[in-house]
C-alpha cells in the first residue's frame, strides 16, 4: 500500500496577485499602524474608566477627601488628569506615538505611567496590560487590514 500527497495551486494568477497585495501592504504598514494606535487609545479609556477592568485598588476615602479638596479628580490615577490624557488621547503632552516601516512605538512617556507600570513604585495599577482582549482586537484588526 502507498500514500501518495500531491499539493497543487488552482488560480495560480489569483494568489500571485494576492501576494504581491500583501507585499504592498508591508511596504507601507501605516494605516495599520493608525488602527492599532486608535484602538490602544479606546482600550486605554476603558481600562481608566473601569479601574483596571476592577483589577486596580481603590484609593482610599482619605485620598479622595484630599484629592477633592485640592481641587484634584478624586477617580484612581486621575488627578491632574496628565497621564490619562496621555494613555488616551492623541498629541497630549507625554502621548507617545512613533512608527517606522516596520515598527509601531506607542505608550506615555510621563514619569506617573513608569512608576504604575512596574518601576520603583507600588505595582498594583499597570496603565498599559496586553489583556487577551487587546491581543485578540489587534488580531482582528491586522486580519481586516491584510484583507482589505
Amino acid at each position: 500500500m502507498t500514500l501518495e500527497l500531491r499539493m497543487g495551486v488552482d488560480g495560480v494568477g489569483r494568489v500571485e496577485a494576492r501576494f504581491d497585495d500583501l507585499g504592498d501592504k508591508a511596504a507601507n504598514p501605516g494605516p495599520l499602524w493608525e488602527r492599532l494606535y486608535a484602538g490602544f487609545l479606546g482600550a486605554e479609556r476603558s481600562r481608566f474608566d473601569t479601574r483596571g477592568y476592577g483589577h486596580w485598588r481603590p484609593i482610599l476615602p482619605a485620598t479622595s477627601r484630599r484629592k477633592i479638596a485640592r481641587g484634584q479628580d478624586p477617580r484612581t490615577l486621575r488627578a491632574t488628569g496628565a497621564l490619562y490624557r496621555s494613555l488616551t488621547s492623541r498629541g497630549a503632552p507625554g502621548s507617545v506615538y512613533r512608527t517606522t516601516s516596520s515598527s509601531v512605538i506607542f505608550g506615555s512617556s510621563l514619569d506617573q505611567a513608569i512608576y504604575q507600570q512596574g518601576g520603583e513604585g507600588r505595582r498594583d495599577r499597570p496603565v498599559i496590560v496586553l489583556s487577551r482582549r487587546m491581543k485578540k482586537q489587534f488580531a482582528q484588526t491586522i486580519d481586516e487590514w491584510m484583507k482589505s
